[in-house]
């Protein structure tokens, strides 16, 4: 993913959204809580809706970011 050693936005996005994916196959097989010994469907369910949720939100401040440095650039 960073072969040429820069780090542009797409890359970053590219990033999270590999992490949300192993994040969810994670939950489809092996996730162990430190909360709960056992989890539910609806335990599942709220975890993949605020990860969802939370990636959103980061790719949303992510392009306010890039926005705001390309119009200090006159661009």
């Amino acid at each position: 993913m960073f072969d040429n050693k820069t780090i542009t936005i797409q890359k970053v996005k590219d990033l999270i959204y590999a992490l949300q994916n192993e994040f969810d196959n994670e939950l489809d097989y092996d996730y162990e809580s430190n909360y709960k010994s056992e989890l539910t469907d609806v335990d599942y369910n709220i975890m993949n809706e605020y990860l969802t949720r939370f990636v959103d939100k980061l790719n949303l401040t992510i392009n306010d970011e890039l926005k705001d440095e390309l119009i200090k650039e006159g661009m």
